[in-house]
């Protein structure tokens, strides 16, 4: 493996975990959204 690619695939890796990251902050927002609604 060169330098240049293992470059690569640690910046899609950091990529993918900020994309999981903001999926998951969203996802508990909704929920959180939902939990109050359905309180009244």
């Amino acid at each position: 493996m060169t330098a240049s690619s293992l470059a690569l695939s640690f910046r899609e890796k950091s990529r993918r975990q900020i994309g999981n990251k903001a999926l998951v902050r969203k996802q508990q927002a909704i929920a959180f959204a939902q939990g109050q609604t359905s309180q009244g």
